[in-house]
């Protein structure tokens, strides 16, 4: 999944409904942020290192627009790719 980095908003700050969407709802989601380079190769990093070299925790509120999935998903094919906000 690559999302659109304008989405992100501050702690604090009101969340927009889009305009385009009838049904939205939202995930409480815990991201690790990393404090050093992993290894680039896959074969080497272990989620163990991943977990020793983080920098940090943060909370993410994911919002996604479930008809407009739905839509994509039935008619394009495009699947989630456009439904979160």
């Amino acid at each position: 999944y690559v999302g659109n980095p304008r989405t992100i908003i501050p702690s604090g700050a009101r969340a927009r409904w889009p305009s385009y969407a009838g049904v939205l709802d939202y995930e409480l989601e815990v991201a690790l942020i990393l404090g050093s380079d992993l290894e680039v190769d896959a074969d080497e990093t272990t989620c163990a290192k991943a977990v020793q070299d983080h920098g940090g925790f943060v909370l993410i509120n994911d919002f996604s627009a479930r008809d407009v999935q739905a839509d994509e998903m039935t008619s394009v094919g495009f699947g989630f790719v456009k439904c979160k906000a």
